[in-house]
């Protein structure tokens, strides 16, 4: 089997009808030398990195695409009938197929052996949602999609589990009331700026929510941050990185995690309220160690603004504000023009591979860096390491 570590999440796309037919899908499984016929079965097996923002802190981004590259490796060598694909920084997917049965057994052992390699090597647990089984690959998508609803629920059964989809089924789709008085009252004390008023609304507000559906809670927890973000002013909304946090807010490995980050969320915008303006000294120190970390670390694929924010201790809107404010391109690509740069450089004055030059400079996806490095110099890589080398 041929793992293949993308960044584009390959099987979100299934779920979301990128393959419109199930012979879209079938060619991409044989991609992954999977053979779909009639005779296989399939089976969604979704695994979650517990904790990643804070693994991601304790182990470095070097290590942790080592470890993400593992996840991979293990997976096509655990589950040999099966295509895995890395979805996002937090999830590895496997589909599993087998001709016949998919024995419960098998995939339990592998889990078991895939969690202890990975808390031997890299000190890291798993939480692994299972969806429903599929009798052909049109059914594919929904087993994702079970498996991933199966990962979700670590926010009731904590991180380090295996969560069947067949377990928790009758629990999805649960649609309480929304308590609207409590939101109300709890946007009041936002306003007012009183945060002692806001921390008791808040957490009594999660009681009520968590005490229900915790699909319910996920959503609930969303639509509050952005109620809370419509109570800030013009400039606090443009310093605030909404999206950043709301992703975050998925991330957590339980719901304390969730009332803890909507907790900071509020008393630093009352706080930020009532201090006024960052000095611009204080503004241009922020850059400058922003701008430090980019050089340092701009050749390794996992930088992000995520990563860079965290850094930074500051949203991720607030970073492109600064780089706006002093007449610098968008973070993005400021550090796509240090890789294209160092790129130009490598192929003037090395004969490396261009495929092994745009890997150093931080691409994963050596189709990328070519098309990149294309519209970057007007030329292919082998066209500018002709020409220069002429020159």
């Amino acid at each position: 089997m041929t793992n293949q570590p993308v960044q584009e999440l390959l099987i979100y796309r299934w779920v979301t009808g990128f393959f419109s037919t199930p012979g879209d899908l079938t060619r991409e499984l044989s991609q992954g030398g999977v053979v779909c016929d009639g005779g296989c079965q399939y089976l969604a097996v979704l695994t979650r990195i517990d904790h990643y923002r804070y693994q991601r802190q304790r182990l470095g981004m070097e290590k942790m695409y080592q470890l993400k590259t593992a996840l991979l490796a293990l997976c096509g060598r655990l589950f040999p009938q099966g295509y895995s694909c890395m979805g996002s920084d937090t999830y590895a997917v496997t589909i599993l197929t087998r001709r016949g049965m998919i024995h419960p057994d098998a995939w339990e052992e592998a889990v078991l052996a895939l969690r202890q390699a990975l808390q031997a090597e890299f000190g890291v647990t798993l939480t692994v949602g299972v969806g429903t089984r599929a009798a052909s690959a049109a059914a594919v998508p929904e087993s994702v999609r079970n498996a991933y609803i199966a990962a979700r629920y670590r926010m009731v059964f904590g991180p380090a589990q295996t969560i069947r989809y067949e377990d928790i089924s009758m629990r999805v789709g649960v649609s309480p009331a929304y308590p609207d008085d409590e939101i109300k009252q709890l946007l009041r004390s936002f306003e007012r700026g009183d945060p002692a008023e806001f921390e008791r609304r808040l957490t009594n507000l999660f009681s009520i929510i968590y005490s229900q559906s915790v699909q319910f809670g996920l959503a609930a927890a969303g639509h509050l941050l952005m109620e809370l973000y419509r109570c800030l002013p013009p400039d606090a909304q443009a310093g605030c990185d909404v999206v950043g946090i709301y992703t975050q807010l998925n991330e957590c490995d339980d719901f304390s995690q969730q009332l803890s980050m909507l907790r900071s969320f509020g008393l630093a915008a009352i706080d930020n309220q009532q201090k006024g303006a960052v000095p611009s000294a204080k503004r241009k120190e922020q850059l400058d160690g922003i701008l430090a970390y980019i050089h340092e670390n701009y050749r390794h694929p996992d930088l992000s603004m995520t990563s860079i924010a965290e850094h930074a201790a500051l949203s991720a809107n607030t970073v492109r504000l600064l780089f706006r404010e002093h007449g610098l391109a968008s973070p993005k690509d400021y550090i796509q023009q240090l890789r294209m740069e160092e790129a130009c450089r490598m192929l003037r004055e090395t004969d490396l591979p261009a495929r092994e030059i745009g890997e150093q400079v931080g691409f994963i996806d050596s189709r990328y860096f070519y098309v990149s490095f294309k519209k970057y110099s007007g030329k292919t890589a082998y066209e500018y390491r002709a020409v220069s080398t002429r020159g």
